[in-house]
């Protein structure tokens, strides 16, 4: 009978636990309940939140708000904020609506200058909604803290703001680490806020105010005070902020200066050394209006740089202290018909005595003396050998490479390194000498001498341009001596080219105070075009137009060019050239074709694109079977072909940009016919001489795939900027030279070299 009562007891004792227990958790579960109830995600909040989308994305995210909403009878605030980041990351990515965590620089009002792990700066605005979390029923919508319309609450350190969306009374300051949701550019809802030591490296310590620092970073100037002493500026320094304030200033001390010589490989070469560079260099610009500097915007050949060292030798920032007398070029010399920067060996005399520098190494020779150089010489005591002339009219003789005039010699000094790749040779001389063998070998010394100085005033322009943002950084040259760029020294120096270099002398075509870039070609077909020929923004100053006189035609139109290729309008400038109108017919060889597209495609995959059966894109080529149609579907202005298609059983072709379009349409066969009247012969190797162009099909009935085409054309080159034989013809007609150069470079104007240095404008 105990043990009965006994059992009866412990039975109960075990269900009423259970009951507890029961009742706990329900107890629980309601209490997680109610307090995942309240915490939720106000309609008003949401609609700020959707401000941060792209207008075509709203409705998108709001239909997925409809639904979270249906399933829980409210928007829970944790899974609508992750399923609205989440539906922002697929659908519009470039918002990064999302979270974020930032280390603040400086707060201004309602705008944060930001800094992510990757050291870039970003403005932020804070847009910070007041959503309490409470349980708003049968309560009015909240109201949201709009910073975008009102100045927020002032402290001296900073502003407040909003943490777990509630207004709270911290501020955000200089160091604070804010974690948020929103966009890059935008904080919506604040999630929290901590002080942070923040580290800025390589910052350039702009002036010093004594209790202020006024520094740049990542291309943005902010003013802090420092509480540590510092008595100096126009340092780079690693600055660590904390508090409001700069806490630490680091400066590096070791600072280089010399001429630059070459940027390559990882590595700056100046004259007193090789120093290796850091991967996030930064540049700074210390004169002048500021400008965002990079790596190549230093110039090689100059020593206008301070190079800021760390304490493993590594350049870790330059100082761009000036960009005055810019008056020498350097020029890569090709081998024989410029077929590579490499040489196997050279070989040169001088017709003057010389000094030869290696290293620590200095030679002096006599004139006429003849060296010879290959990779294992004695005479290279470091990389670089320098050959200084004694006369500043001393020609330095290359026998060991051959131009048209045959063995090239050269003004200034040269250089010549030895690398894996063979010896570079780097001639150096003043602007105007370089001209003195670029004119000739770019326009007939024979023509007008107004249009020589037109031509010298462009070459001169489009050299300096390339002084001041060179191609070349790894050569250590501004330019090299091919049509790459300005063909130099291939024709020998004549007084009349001379003459107009040096009644030019210091000359540039410039718009708005910057100089242009002055492309020239041959021969225009009564008409110019402009970039959209290239696929490129227009610029202002290259208009498309016709060269002549009298009424232009629009030559967009299909119709309207036809007839005019076909025939000559002697109202253009140009209608006596051989080249003004041309006639070209081939077999069409579709592999040949095929071979041709595949070639251009891998150079310009964007430019050369495939029909993927809803639209051209940049699918590769792979079969393109007989040909139906070659049809022109865009003309830049001016009437150059800028699209075409070609239509094939097994694929259709889209081909953009002029040059494109030459080298495709350039089939097996090479004689074009030219002139007036095509009675005289010419070349085509590979590429017709303009897009000026309209085709004819040929076909051995009207139903069967094309059998070849014609080709009525007119002009020879790009057609952009000024027409050399243009330029010819209007000297003739008795317009000077600055008259033509503002006829092609529309709204130009002529400014020199020197008082743009000595003003720092350049």
């Amino acid at each position: 009978m105990k043990q009965s009562k006994k059992l009866f007891f412990l039975c109960a004792m075990v269900v009423c636990m259970a009951v507890l227990i029961v009742l706990g958790i329900a107890h629980l579960r309601r209490s997680a309940g109610e307090e995942k109830k309240e915490r939720q995600l106000s309609t008003q909040c949401a609609s700020l939140l959707l401000t941060g989308l792209p207008s075509e994305h709203v409705s998108g995210a709001q239909e997925m708000l409809a639904e979270i909403e249906a399933e829980y009878g409210y928007l829970p605030y944790d899974i609508s904020l992750q399923k609205l980041a989440a539906y922002a990351k697929e659908n519009a990515p470039g918002t990064g609506l999302g979270y974020h965590t930032y280390d603040v620089i400086s707060v201004s009002g309602n705008s944060l200058y930001v800094t992510d792990e990757t050291e870039a700066v970003c403005s932020l605005t804070l847009a910070l909604y007041d959503d309490a979390g409470e349980d708003t029923a049968g309560k009015s919508e909240p109201e949201a803290t709009d910073f975008q319309n009102s100045e927020p609450e002032a402290t001296d350190s900073g502003i407040l703001a909003a943490e777990n969306g509630s207004v709270y009374s911290k501020s955000i300051q200089t160091a604070s680490r804010i974690t948020y949701f929103g966009t890059y550019q935008t904080a919506f809802l604040l999630e929290k806020v901590t002080d942070s030591e923040v580290t800025l490296p390589k910052a350039w310590i702009m002036a010093n105010g004594g209790a202020d620092l006024t520094f740049r970073y990542r291309d943005i100037v902010f003013t802090l005070p420092a509480q540590t002493e510092y008595n100096s500026y126009e340092d780079i320094a690693d600055l660590v902020l904390f508090g409001g304030k700069i806490r630490e200033i680091k400066p590096y001390r070791t600072k280089v200066n010399a001429k630059l010589l070459c940027i390559r490989d990882g590595k700056i070469e100046l004259e007193s050394g090789i120093y290796p560079y850091a991967d996030d260099i930064q540049v700074y610009k210390l004169f002048g209006n500021y400008e965002p500097y990079t790596l190549s915007d230093l110039k090689i050949g100059y020593d206008f740089t301070d190079f800021v060292l760390d304490t493993d030798g590594r350049i870790i920032a330059a100082l761009v202290t000036k960009e005055a007398e810019m008056d020498k070029i350097r020029v890569v010399i090709k081998t024989t018909e410029f077929a590579s920067a490499y040489h196997e060996s050279v070989t040169f005399s001088c017709d003057t005595g010389f000094v030869m520098k290696s290293g620590e190494n200095v030679s002096v020779c006599s004139g006429g003396e003849e060296i010879t150089l290959d990779a294992e010489s004695d005479l290279f005591a470091a990389s670089r050998i320098t050959v200084i002339p004694d006369a500043l009219t001393s020609r330095i003789t290359l026998s060991s490479v051959t131009r048209n005039q045959g063995k090239p010699s050269y003004r200034g000094t040269m250089e010549f390194e030895k690398t894996e790749d063979g010896i570079l040779i780097i001639n150096e001389l003043p602007l105007d000498e370089y001209l003195y063998s670029v004119v000739p070998s770019e326009m007939p010394s024979s023509y007008p001498l107004e249009a020589l100085k037109s031509q010298a005033v462009s070459a001169r322009t489009y050299a300096y341009a390339h002084m001041l943002h060179s191609g070349l950084q790894k050569y250590g040259a501004h330019v090299d001596d091919s049509a790459a760029f300005q063909v130099y020294n291939n024709i020998m120096e004549s007084d009349t080219t001379t003459r107009a270099v040096r009644e030019t002398q210091g000359q540039i075509v410039t718009k708005d105070g910057a100089a242009v870039t002055t492309y020239f070609y041959s021969t225009s077909c009564g008409y110019g075009t402009d970039l959209t020929a290239w696929e490129a923004a227009p610029a202002a100053y290259l208009k498309a137009g016709k060269i002549g006189s009298g009424d232009a035609l629009d030559l967009t139109q299909e119709d309207t060019f036809q007839q005019f290729i076909k025939t000559v309008d002697s109202s253009c400038y140009e209608s006596g050239e051989t080249y003004f109108r041309w006639k070209y017919e081939t077999k069409l060889q579709e592999e040949l074709l095929l071979e041709t597209l595949k070639n251009r495609q891998k150079l310009n995959p964007d430019q050369i694109l495939t029909w993927d059966g809803e639209t051209f894109s940049e699918k590769e080529i792979k079969k393109l079977g007989r040909i139906s149609k070659i049809e022109v579907v865009k003309r830049a202005e001016g009437g150059a072909v800028s699209e075409l298609v070609i239509t094939g059983e097994k694929a259709t072709v889209k081909v953009l940009s002029e040059k494109n379009v030459r080298y495709v349409l350039a089939n097996e066969n090479e004689t074009i016919l030219l002139g007036a009247e095509y009675t005289k012969e010419g070349a085509c190797r590979g590429m017709l001489p303009s897009a000026f162009l309209y085709i004819e099909p040929i076909r051995e009935t009207e139903d069967t795939f094309m059998s070849g085409y014609r080709i009525y054309g007119g002009g020879f080159g790009h057609g952009i900027g000024m027409s050399q034989n243009g330029a010819k013809a209007m000297a003739a007609c008795g317009m000077d030279y600055a008259a033509i150069l503002q006829f092609f470079y529309e709204g130009t104007e002529l400014t020199d070299v020197a008082d743009k240095d000595r003003k720092g404008e350049a």
